[in-house]
């Protein structure tokens, strides 16, 4: 908050995410985001944390700008409940799990407007196992699909954040069935420069990082595919 405040007085706290997928079951990550808004410099600015100290900030548009609440549970509280509702199943059943957790108000599929976790786990040999739990309570949220399949969220790209972006920046998307996705970036001239992923995934919000070490400052395009749905944004290198 010191940070921030230094940068902004008004400056509000709208999106906290971590920055690796190696959440461990305590809730601690490598390096974790931190992004405010500003209504008095109209922007935004991300400070990236690593193991208590600020390694880095960067301005660039917020992908969420809702202020959230106060009293927000830490990680270790959501990854407690994530671990006692299946995770820590799916941990010891499955092989090279990884986790990832993210907290926003304005992404949670069925009521926007609640500020929510998301802890989604991943490995080599299953699928996705997400998690949205309440950044106040620390309720599991739930919802039957058969219930929310008529108000379940379409496909979609999100844009990326941090942008402008240097070295990485985190894409998000969102499927609404399990299908094939295919996600790359593109010069402007349409040409393919990377693969991200390419392979079946899950129904959910995914992030993916992708790292623009070897791209020189410039603008880009980034395109993902997922059945009959495609779409495209741009995204700014800044080095």
């Amino acid at each position: 908050d010191q940070a921030a405040q230094a940068w902004a007085p008004d400056a509000k706290l709208t999106w906290v995410a971590s920055n690796s997928l190696d959440v461990c079951p305590s809730g601690q990550a490598e390096m974790w985001f931190y992004a405010y808004d500003s209504s008095s410099l109209d922007s935004g600015q991300s400070f990236f944390f690593s193991g208590g100290v600020l390694m880095a900030q960067m301005g660039g548009d917020l992908p969420f700008k809702e202020a959230l609440p106060p009293a927000w549970i830490d990680s270790d509280v959501a990854l407690a409940v994530a671990e006692a509702y299946g995770g820590a199943a799916y941990r010891a059943s499955q092989q090279e799990v990884s986790a990832n957790a993210m907290l926003a108000r304005g992404f949670y599929p069925w009521d926007p407007s609640r500020a929510a976790w998301l802890v989604q786990y991943s490995s080599t040999s299953g699928g996705t196992l997400p998690f949205w739990i309440d950044a106040l309570t620390g309720q599991l949220l739930t919802a039957v699909e058969d219930e929310h399949r008529a108000h379940a969220p379409e496909f979609a790209l999100l844009q990326n954040y941090p942008n402008p972006c240097n070295p990485a920046t985190m894409i998000a998307y969102q499927v609404r069935e399990k299908c094939r996705v295919q996600l790359e970036v593109l010069d402007p001239l349409g040409r393919t420069l990377a693969v991200i992923v390419d392979q079946e995934q899950a129904p959910g919000l995914h992030r993916v990082l992708f790292h623009a070490g070897d791209l020189p400052s410039g603008v880009y395009l980034y395109r993902v595919q997922m059945r009959d749905f495609r779409a495209v944004r741009k995204m700014v290198v800044l080095k």
